[in-house]
């Protein structure tokens, strides 16, 4: 059963652009900049996703530093940090900083970016509008469709037209199956879900990933983190060419 035919396209965009608060560059010998894709972010650090053909070899406590630009303000900081631990990821090296001086960067973040720095949150993408991603959703004793709002490596924002609403709004496991621009796999996760709420012409459900519960969750996640770091590159170049 389709439901969500290309028509009803329009209810499910929350923004005409796309858009990314806040960017973070490797700051390279000669003061060239090497963009980063952000994994998730705190007031004391940052995990950030770089292309290993430009990354100059790193070690471990080395100093470094990073420029964080704020799209909306065009407001820029520089950023001390030691890097504590990088692994690689698919075709991405990810890096973890550890900020040297966090007071500095929350005195002069933008006051609208301080949620992004509260506590260690993934950093979230919007799918591309004419690259919807629809999910079926299973649980015990029903199942019904979705469509991705938004999208981290801890869990979704999930869209349902109220008329499907029967999703349990309790702590009971749902099962997600959907398939991400990247791979032809389908990605298979379970969630719980928190937070519904009207949210325009659909309820907007909240869904938090059990990866414990997840069979092959290494895979799974490995999907998301090449989705969520292309996105973030697309979304940092369209920035740039406007």
């Amino acid at each position: 059963m389709k439901l969500f035919k290309k028509d009803s396209r329009k209810q499910y965009r929350t923004k005409a652009k796309d858009f990314s608060p806040l960017q973070f560059n490797l700051v390279l010998p000669g003061r060239e900049l090497l963009p980063g894709a952000i994994f998730n972010t705190s007031m004391n650090g940052a995990a950030i996703a770089f292309e290993p053909q430009r990354l100059p070899n790193l070690a471990l406590n080395e100093r470094v530093r990073l420029q964080l630009t704020m799209t909306q303000s065009k407001k820029i900081i520089m950023v001390d940090a030691t890097l504590k631990h990088l692994k690689n990821a698919n075709d991405n090296v990810i890096c973890r900083f550890q900020f040297a001086d966090p007071s500095s960067l929350a005195k002069n973040l933008d006051i609208s970016l301080m949620s992004y720095f509260n506590r260690r949150e993934a950093y979230r993408v919007k799918p591309d509008i004419n690259e919807p991603i629809e999910v079926d959703v299973e649980w015990n004793g029903g199942s019904t469709q979705g469509r991705v709002i938004d999208i981290s490596l801890t869990g979704m924002g999930l869209g349902v037209k109220p008329e499907l609403t029967e999703i349990p709004s309790y702590p009971e496991p749902v099962t997600l199956s959907f398939r991400l621009p990247v791979s032809e796999k389908t990605v298979m996760i379970v969630g719980n879900t928190v937070h519904p709420r009207p949210s325009g012409k659909i309820i907007l459900y909240g869904i938090k990933y059990d990866w414990g519960q997840t069979e092959n969750s290494y895979q799974q996640e490995s999907v998301i983190t090449s989705y969520v770091i292309c996105r973030q590159r697309e979304i940092i170049g369209r920035i740039k060419e406007d």
